[in-house]
């Protein structure tokens, strides 16, 4: 009859050069019934139920290289691991800030140079704002001036009249589409093609010297390190549009160039050249508002070299408004109160259209240097007709009673930017 005899192996795990204790390091008993233990807080390990010696332990721990010691006996044993070191000859880290967040715009703005004002397009796609003209009113220090429809247009830095200042894209200047003023309109862009927007407040001798009130640079999207594919559709309805009618012209009818642009400068203008389609208004339901973005793009090739993005948008808004005027009479009753001449009631139909195209191209030479194509595509079209309601009070008649009421219809000129 035979019999086994259980013993436990114990002992302590440390580093050979310190001597400190190793929390968390892995001994298993090899050959015989796999068992193992893990090194508690003082590196101290046991392994019980071992039925032969001698015994062979492996050891191993991360940062550290893996051993197998003998074991003779019972004796405490005393284990210690030697680093397992990989010496480099050099780390290179390479890290790129677009922007593109809160955290990272407030990066730049501290260490650039000159005073500057940042909007991350994080902010962007969180705010309701469709164009750039509006994003900048965000902007402390930037008041912006406004259309005849109530939006921003024309920036205005630090209270210095909109022609101090200028407009760059990826740190180009760009012209101005008005072909009566330098400075640049900013509902023309799409808000959600910005990476981020810039306001420079201050000039640093990079700059050009016309930029008195300031400089608002417009970073578009990069291609991205992975691919990316994004799109969003939102529709809308104005409240006055349901209560109201719509009117509407013909468009296709104008011409955007006079009689002499078309043909030569010694030509005669006959009625013919001068259509009255667009003189003609329609009542009708406008269509819901549409308001779409796309963005693809990612890096492709080997090393992730070639870089190619396309970000697309377009916005297509149909608004109404209603305004009343009263004139008053050159001399006052009798009373001395206050009479009217006249009262026009004035309503608006407007269609505005926002498209932007931003196409990219780029080429990594090496960690530092590349070749970057860039394609910018913006347009702004704004239709708009005008119905006058003229009471006409004292023009035909002068005292209590039924007077003549006039309507007109206006179409107001097209107004195009691009």
């Amino acid at each position: 009859m035979g019999s086994v005899i259980a013993q436990t192996v114990r002992g302590v795990v440390q580093d050979a050069i310190t001597e400190e204790t190793i929390i968390g390091a892995s001994v298993v008993l090899k050959g015989q019934q796999t068992k193992g233990a893990m090194s508690g807080l003082d590196g101290s390990f046991s392994i019980a139920n071992v039925s032969s010696f001698p015994a062979t332990l492996a050891v191993s721990f991360v940062g550290y290289k893996s051993q197998e010691i003998v074991v003779e006996n019972t004796s405490r044993v005393v284990i210690k691991l030697v680093e397992d070191q990989l010496m480099l000859s050099e780390v290179v880290v390479i890290g790129e800030n677009r922007g593109r967040t809160d955290n990272s715009a407030r990066m730049i703005e501290r260490s650039s140079q000159n005073v500057v004002n940042i909007v991350s397009a994080r902010s962007i796609e969180v705010s309701p704002d469709l164009s750039v003209a509006n994003v900048l009113q965000r902007v402390s220090g930037v008041s912006v001036e406004k259309n005849g429809q109530g939006e921003g247009r024309y920036p205005v830095i630090r209270g210095m009249d909109k022609r101090y200042s200028y407009t760059l894209v990826d740190g180009i200047k760009i012209p101005s589409p008005d072909d009566k003023n330098r400075y640049v309109p900013m509902d023309i862009f799409p808000s959600d093609l910005l990476d981020r927007l810039e306001v420079s407040k201050s000039l640093t001798a990079s700059m050009e010297g016309d930029a008195i009130g300031g400089t608002m640079n417009m970073i578009l999207k990069d291609a991205p390190e992975q691919f990316t594919f994004k799109a969003n559709l939102a529709t809308g309805y104005s409240q006055y549009l349901l209560e109201n009618s719509y009117y509407k012209f013909d468009t296709k009818c104008i011409n955007d160039k006079s009689p002499a642009e078309l043909h030569s400068s010694d030509y005669l203008a006959k009625a013919s050249d001068f259509p009255m389609k667009n003189l003609a208004h329609k009542a009708t339901t406008a269509l819901p508002d549409l308001i779409g973005g796309l963005t693809v793009g990612g890096r492709f090739g080997k090393n992730q070299a070639l870089g190619l993005l396309f970000s697309g948008s377009f916005q297509n808004l149909y608004r109404g408004t209603q305004s009343t005027f009263f004139m008053l009479h050159a001399q006052p009753d009798v009373n001395n109160d206050p009479v009217f001449d006249d009262m026009q009631i004035r309503r608006y139909s407007s269609q505005q259209t926002r498209t932007g195209i931003n196409v990219k191209a780029d080429y990594r030479l090496n960690n530092r240097d590349k070749i970057t194509f860039g394609y910018l595509f913006a347009d702004l079209s704004q239709k708009q007709a005008r119905q006058i309601v003229d009471t006409a009070i004292f023009v035909h008649r002068t005292g209590p009673g039924n007077g003549r009421v006039d309507i007109d219809y206006h179409p107001l000129a097209e107004l195009k930017f691009h």
